[in-house]
């Protein structure tokens, strides 16, 4: 496969240098490497799809919701040998079906539910288990929530294989308090709510 070049540190550009979807947008540019994003702020949310040949496809929403899981559903990258997998397009339908008619706005305790689904299985659910030691598992959440005013929080949720499922829940910033290459301990007092202020 052709090498794509990327700025280096990318996440941490975007994140340095953009308030909101919109500023994300305008440095499409950057967006080489074939991967998918999601990126919101208080007003809307984008899915970000960029394929092998550097095509890029957005998806934007005022309101509402979008999702993806690993598999190109705006762009059909030319020449792309790996199909949608099972377990992607399963996770993808699952989501969408529990995204559907919702009674109330959605709550982050809704979200943390939907990522726990294990309706199909230990291969093809949103939380994977993997019926075998080699099939893929799900290690992490990682789930954002923009309130109306006020800092983002973080949920993290991580299960590595044969250790203990781990939380931290923190406010984003309280996260921007942490400097340099320092690294939070999932069970310090940051993360089960605590303040560095």
């Amino acid at each position: 496969r052709k090498r794509v070049d990327q700025k280096k540190g990318l996440m941490s550009h975007l994140l340095a240098r953009c308030a909101n979807v919109e500023d994300v947008l305008k440095q499409i540019e950057l967006f080489r490497r074939p991967v998918f994003y999601l990126v919101g702020d208080r007003r809307q949310i984008a899915v970000i799809e960029v394929a092998p040949d550097g095509s890029r496809s957005i998806t934007r929403a005022d309101s509402g919701t979008l999702h993806h899981t690993n598999h190109y559903c705006a762009i059909d990258p030319p020449d792309l040998k790996r199909k949608p997998g099972a377990s992607s397009t399963n996770r993808s339908a699952r989501i969408e079906e529990l995204l559907k008619n919702p009674h109330r706005p959605y709550t982050v305790d809704d979200f943390i539910r939907f990522s726990e689904d294990k309706a199909a299985g230990p291969d093809n659910s949103i939380w994977r288990t993997g019926s075998a030691p080699h099939k893929t598992r799900t290690l992490a959440t990682w789930l954002v929530s923009i309130p109306a005013s006020g800092s983002p929080r973080l949920y993290l949720k991580t299960a590595a294989p044969g250790e203990a499922e781990r939380l931290c829940r923190l406010a984003v910033d309280d996260a921007l308090q942490i400097t340099g290459r320092d690294r939070m301990p999932l069970d310090s007092d940051l993360c089960k709510g605590g303040s560095t202020k």
